[in-house]
C-alpha cells in the first residue's frame, strides 16, 4: 500500500486582516456596462495594491483574495511584524483616500468600504488546488474582517476591538458599540476617523501599562550618561546604539531621555518608520508640524502663514533659511530674489543646517536630539545622517554601542 502523498503546509499565525469591497458595484456596473464597469474595478483593485504595497515587506507569496469587486490582504504573511495591526489601519485609510480621489469616467466617484481584524488566521493552498499558487486565508479573523466591512460608511474604515487596542495611540477612533454579525455574533466595532501624529512610538505602546525596571544595562546606561555629562561641559557627542530588535534599544534610549530632563534640556525626537522610506525628511516633517501644532492634511495656505511667521519671525531665520524649511514642508516661500537666482537643491540643504543650528541655540543651553529606527530612513534622509557629527565648524565625538 502506498504512502500517502503529504499535503502543503498549512500555517496558523497571528495576523491583522483587511478586507474592503467597492460600494454601488452592481449599480455602477448596469450603468456603465460590463466592459467600462470592469475597467473600473481593476482601477481600483490595482490602486489598493498600490498602497498596501507600502506598508507590506513585499508583495511576493502574499495572501491576496480577490473576489468580483471585493479584495483582501493578510499583514503579518509571509512576514511578520509587530506593528501589522498598525500597519493594515493605516493601509486601509489610505487605500480609502486613494480610492475616493479617482475618476475613472465623467460622473463616476469610486468609494470603498473597509473591514480591519485582528486574530488567527490559517493560512494554506487554495482548496481543490493541485498546484502552488497564492496562499489563502481562512478563519476567524478573515471572517470577522469582512463582517466589519459591512459596517463601514462609503470610504470609511471599521476595526476590530482586538485591533483597535493595539492601535489606539495611532488613530483617532470612534466606537460603534456592540454589533451583531451574521455567524460570529456580538463584536465591538470602531470607526477609524484618521491617524493621529505620536512622536514616540515606544513610550506610547507602553503607556497604558508603564515600563519595566531596567535591568542588567548598568555598563551601557554609564556609558550613555559619560556622553551626556561631556555634552552638558560643552562637548558635543554622538551616540549611535545599534543591535537585533526587541534587544532593548529604545528602553535604553527611553531611561535617557528620562534621566535627562532633570537638566535644563531641549528634547528633539525623530521616528523613522519602515513604510515612509520613500518620504524624504518624513521624521523631520513629522516634528516640524507637531512643534507648529498643524495637522498633517492642514490647508497649505495655512501651513504657509504659520511656517512663515515660526520661522522669520520666532527663530529670526533669513529668508533663505525660512525657504528650506518650507521646502522640506511642501511648501514654497522661496523669495522672488532667491527665486530668480535660482535656488538649487544643495543650498537648500545649507538654509535647513542653518536652520537647525537656530533651533539648536533657541532651545536653550543643551540639546538631546534621539533618532529612532535609523535602519529604515529614506535615501535622502540617510545622506543627512551621513553627517551627524557636524554641527557649524565644531567637530562633535562619535561613538558606536552594539548590543
Amino acid at each position: 500500500m502506498s504512502e500517502p502523498i503529504p499535503g502543503p503546509a498549512v500555517e496558523v499565525r497571528q495576523g491583522t486582516v483587511l478586507n474592503c469591497d467597492l460600494v454601488d458595484f452592481t449599480a455602477m456596473t448596469l450603468r456603465l456596462g460590463a466592459q467600462d464597469g470592469r475597467d473600473v474595478v481593476r482601477m481600483v483593485l490595482e490602486t489598493i495594491a498600490a498602497v498596501v504595497l507600502q506598508f507590506k515587506s513585499s508583495i511576493h507569496d502574499n495572501v491576496e483574495r480577490i473576489e468580483g469587486d471585493s479584495v483582501m490582504y493578510v499583514f503579518g504573511y509571509p512576514q511578520a511584524n509587530d506593528d501589522d495591526a498598525e500597519r493594515a489601519t493605516l493601509a486601509a485609510l489610505k487605500a480609502a483616500a486613494a480610492v475616493s480621489a479617482l475618476r475613472p469616467v465623467p460622473g463616476v466617484e469610486p468609494k470603498i468600504r473597509v473591514g480591519v481584524a485582528t486574530g488567527v488566521v490559517v493560512i494554506g493552498p487554495a482548496m481543490g488546488a493541485t498546484s502552488r499558487a497564492t496562499p489563502a486565508a481562512l478563519g476567524p479573523a478573515p471572517n470577522l474582517a469582512a463582517r466589519l466591512r459591512e459596517l463601514a460608511p462609503p470610504g470609511g474604515v471599521v476595526i476590530s476591538d482586538p485591533t483597535r487596542r493595539l492601535v489606539a495611540d495611532y488613530f483617532v477612533c470612534e466606537v460603534l458599540g456592540f454589533k451583531s454579525l451574521k455567524g460570529i455574533g456580538d463584536e465591538r466595532a470602531w470607526l477609524v476617523s484618521g491617524s493621529r501624529r505620536v512622536g514616540n512610538r515606544f513610550e506610547a505602546l507602553r503607556r497604558q501599562e508603564g515600563l519595566s525596571p531596567l535591568v542588567g544595562r548598568e555598563q551601557e546606561i554609564g556609558l550613555l550618561l559619560d556622553r551626556w555629562q561631556l555634552a552638558r561641559e560643552g562637548q558635543g557627542q554622538a551616540v549611535f546604539l545599534s543591535g537585533e530588535p526587541g534587544v532593548g534599544k529604545s528602553r535604553l534610549l527611553s531611561e535617557v531621555m528620562q534621566r535627562s530632563r532633570k537638566d535644563n534640556v531641549a528634547i528633539l525626537f525623530y521616528q523613522c518608520t519602515p513604510y515612509h522610506r520613500n518620504t524624504a525628511f518624513h521624521p523631520i516633517v513629522e516634528t516640524m508640524l507637531d512643534n507648529l501644532g498643524l495637522a498633517e492634511d492642514a490647508p497649505v495656505s495655512e501651513k504657509r502663514v504659520r511656517v512663515d511667521a515660526y520661522v522669520r519671525q520666532t527663530m529670526g531665520l533669513t529668508a533663505h533659511e525660512a525657504a528650506a524649511i518650507a521646502r522640506v514642508l511642501s511648501l514654497d516661500l522661496v523669495p522672488d530674489a532667491l527665486r530668480a537666482g535660482g535656488v538649487e537643491p544643495a543650498c537648500h540643504q545649507g538654509g535647513l543646517a542653518g536652520a537647525r543650528r537656530a533651533d539648536d541655540a533657541d532651545g536653550g543651553p543643551l540639546l538631546l536630539r534621539c533618532v529612532e529606527g535609523l535602519e529604515q530612513p529614506s535615501a535622502r534622509d540617510r545622506a543627512v545622517q551621513s553627517r551627524p557629527c557636524q554641527l557649524g565648524e565644531q567637530s562633535l565625538g562619535a561613538h558606536a554601542m552594539h548590543n
